[in-house]
């Protein structure tokens, strides 16, 4: 914790990311600071903030978290309400997640819609396979939802 009077260094992705439009659009509603400081990644900004006392920034859940789960030294991980009359939550409490407010999905994209049985389609099969959610759980991310599950069972029959 940092107990001096000083400025808070601003560290956040740099616009071509999705979480930076995420950001702005969610959590700020309008434009970042002009003395945020734009990172190329997850990982350099986890790397700015434990070397800055005064830096504070966001970045994905899985870069919280090392490969055995436990979150990476050097971070403090700040707890967050949807609003004043709601529970502050981290976002590594895997039992409150679905009330987690700072969260968003990810998407995948492909220049042609994926034939049965191609490299694309297996590969995405594998993904949401038990052993494709299994290594995200590991990885620090989350779980798919029931939802986002349903829509992708329903758009892979159709291939």
């Amino acid at each position: 914790m940092v107990s001096k009077n000083q400025e808070i260094t601003l560290y956040g992705r740099q616009s071509s990311s999705g979480t930076y439009s995420f950001f702005m659009e969610h959590i700020l509603k309008g434009d970042y600071s002009t003395k945020m400081r734009n990172m190329d990644g997850n990982q350099a900004i986890i790397d700015a903030v434990k070397q800055d006392e005064s830096g504070i920034g966001y970045v994905g859940i899985g870069y919280l978290v090392d490969e055995n789960g436990n979150q990476v030294s050097g971070i403090n991980v700040l707890k967050v309400a949807k609003d004043k009359n709601s529970e502050y939550i981290s976002p590594l409490d895997k039992e409150k997640l679905p009330e987690y407010t700072v969260s968003r999905p990810l998407y995948q994209y492909f220049a042609n819609k994926p034939t049965k049985h191609s490299a694309i389609y297996d590969f995405l099969m594998f993904e949401l396979s038990t052993q494709g959610k299994d290594i995200v759980r590991k990885s620090g991310f989350d779980d798919i939802t029931t939802l986002d599950n349903s829509h992708n069972e329903e758009i892979l029959s159709k291939i």
